[in-house]
C-alpha cells in the first residue's frame, strides 16, 4: 500500500476446480514500524513510505526529540538511544509518529527492557558465562544466616516471582517472558537470555505466566496440595499423582517437562553454573516436612545445618523428595498439552534428538523449535566423578512404559550426580517412598 493509515480490501479465496468465494471486506492499518537495532542502542523505523517531511520519537508518550526528513528517502530510519541517558532499571514506551503533509501516522510501542543471559550450556567447564546485561550481576551466601543476596532479585523476571495463596496452595507466581536460546549446528542449546519483551535479533520465544508450587506436594483428601507444615507424600505413581493435582481444578496440574525446562533456564542464568551441588550440597538423610526454610527473611537461602535450601520462596527446588516430570515419555515423546498427559506416548510429538548413550554424565541438552521448551539431555558423557558440563546424571532407559522424574531425594542428599539437572525414568506403575509430586497452575 503507497499510503499510511486504514485500508479497506476485498478479498476473493481461489481454488482450483472451486467457485471462487463471495467477496469478504478487510481493513488493514498501514504505518510505520518500529525495532530496536541488533546492538539494542537505536529504534530502527521501517516500512518508510515516500512524502514523509518529519518524525518524532515519544518516550512514555512525551515527545523526546523532532527530526526533520527527506521525503524523497524511503529507506529505514535509526534513532539513536543513547543520547536520552535512559535508566536500564526503568521500563519505557517507546513509539515514533511521522508526518505525511498535514496527517500524523503513529507506529506500534515497544519498551525497552534488559536482557539476563548466559553462554556456555555445551561447555565442558561447569561455569557459566554471564552475557548481555547479566554481565556484572552476581550473588552472594551469608553462612551464618543461610541468606543468599543476589543482584537478580531486582531484575526481570526474578523480581515478580512471589508467593500467594490460591484455593488453599502456596505458590510462586512466575510472570510471562521471552527467551532468547542460542544452539550450535547439532542443535545442543549453548546459549539463553531472557527478557520481558523482544529486543534485538534472535531466536525468541515467548512463555506465558504460571504458577508453581513453593512446597514439595502432600496429598490430603486425594488432592495434591502445596502447603506448610505438612510431610511430602510418596508411595504414589505418576497416575495417582497427576489425578491428585487436577484434583484442584481447572489450570492444575503438576509439573511437566516444559515448565521445568523454563524454571532451569531462570536457575542457570542466575546462578550462571551449571553444577548446583557445589552450591547446595544437602546433607539432610530423613524426609523433611514442608516449611522448614519459612523462616528465611530473603527470597533465596538456606539452611546452615543442613543446607536445605529455596529459590525466589519455592522451598526445595531440588532436593527431599524426587519428582515426577509430566509430559515426556520414554524416548522422548513430549508434548506441552496437559489435557494428553497420560495418554500414552504415541499422542506425544517425538522430539528431533534422543540422547547419545542410555546413562551418563548429562553434557548439553537440546532444542526442538517445533516443540520449545521441551528440553531433554541430548548429549552424555562417561564421567564417573560428575564433575564437567552439568555434573548430573542423565539415567535413560529406553522402554515404552518409561516415565520420568527429576530432583534429588533424602536418601541420596549430597551424592554428587543429583542436582538441578537430574533425570531420570522408571516404570510408570511403580511406588516408591521417595518419589512425590509438584504442583503446578496455568491460568486459561
Amino acid at each position: 500500500m503507497s499510503t499510511y493509515g486504514t485500508h479497506v480490501v476485498k478479498v476473493i479465496a481461489k481454488a482450483e476446480g472451486f467457485r471462487d468465494s463471495d467477496p469478504t471486506e478487510v481493513s488493514i492499518l498501514n504505518k510505520p514500524l518500529v525495532a530496536y537495532d541488533g546492538e539494542n542502542t537505536a529504534v530502527v523505523v521501517t516500512n518508510i513510505l515516500s512524502g514523509i517531511t518529519a518524525y518524532d520519537l515519544y518516550i512514555d508518550s512525551t515527545l523526546a526529540k523532532s527530526y526533520t526528513h527527506d521525503g524523497s528517502v524511503v529507506s529505514s530510519i535509526s534513532i539513536d538511544l543513547t543520547e536520552f541517558s535512559l535508566d536500564s532499571d526503568i521500563t519505557y514506551d517507546l513509539q515514533v509518529k511521522v508526518t505525511v503533509g498535514a496527517d500524523t501516522f503513529e507506529s506500534d510501542i515497544i519498551q525497552t527492557a534488559k536482557i539476563l543471559g548466559v553462554s556456555g550450556l555445551y561447555d565442558s567447564a561447569t561455569t557459566l558465562t554471564r552475557t548481555d546485561n547479566a554481565v556484572g550481576l552476581s550473588y552472594a551466601f551469608d553462612s551464618s544466616t543461610g541468606a543468599i543476596s543476589s543482584d537478580f532479585d531486582n531484575e526481570f523476571p526474578y523480581n515478580e516471582m512471589e508467593r500467594v495463596t490460591m484455593d488453599g496452595n502456596v505458590m510462586v507466581k512466575v510472570p510471562a517472558m521471552y527467551f532468547r536460546i542460542g544452539t550450535d549446528s547439532d542443535g545442543n542449546i549453548t546459549d539463553v537470555a531472557v527478557a520481558k519483551v523482544v529486543i534485538g535479533s534472535g531466536d525468541w520465544y515467548h512463555t506465558d505466566e504460571f504458577y508453581y508450587g513453593a512446597y514439595n506436594g502432600t496429598v490430603s483428601s486425594n488432592v495434591l496440595k502445596s502447603t506448610s507444615g505438612t510431610a511430602p507424600t510418596g508411595n504414589i505413581n505418576i497416575a495417582q499423582a497427576r489425578s491428585y493435582a487436577t484434583a484442584n481444578g481447572t489450570g492444575y496440574q503438576q509439573l511437566d517437562l516444559y515448565h521445568k525446562t523454563i524454571m532451569n533456564f531462570l536457575w542457570w542464568i542466575e546462578f550462571a553454573d551449571k553444577n548446583s551441588q557445589s552450591l547446595f550440597p544437602m546433607t539432610f538423610t530423613a524426609k523433611q516436612n514442608t516449611g522448614g526454610t519459612d523462616s528465611l527473611t530473603t527470597p533465596s537461602g538456606f539452611l546452615p545445618s543442613t543446607y536445605r535450601f529455596r529459590w525466589h520462596y519455592i522451598e526445595d527446588y531440588v532436593g527431599n523428595m524426587r519428582e515426577f516430570l509430566d509430559g515426556v515419555y520414554y524416548n522422548y515423546y513430549a508434548s506441552a498439552d496437559a489435557s494428553i498427559y497420560g495418554n500414552g506416548y504415541s499422542t506425544h510429538n517425538q522430539l528431533s534428538y534422543t540422547p547419545n548413550m542410555n546413562d551418563g554424565c548429562i553434557a548439553s541438552y537440546g532444542w526442538d523449535s517445533n516443540n520449545p521448551f521441551l528440553c531433554m539431555p541430548k548429549t552424555l558423557v562417561s564421567n564417573s566423578n560428575y564433575d564437567t558440563y552439568f555434573c548430573d546424571r542423565g539415567a535413560l532407559t529406553t522402554n515404552t512404559t518409561r516415565i520420568y522424574y527429576v530432583g534429588e531425594s533424602y536418601d541420596t542428599h549430597s551424592s554428587a550426580p543429583y542436582g538441578v539437572s537430574y533425570v531420570s525414568n522408571y516404570s510408570a506403575a511403580n511406588y516408591i517412598a521417595i518419589f512425590g509430586a509438584r504442583l503446578l497452575y496455568c491460568p486459561a
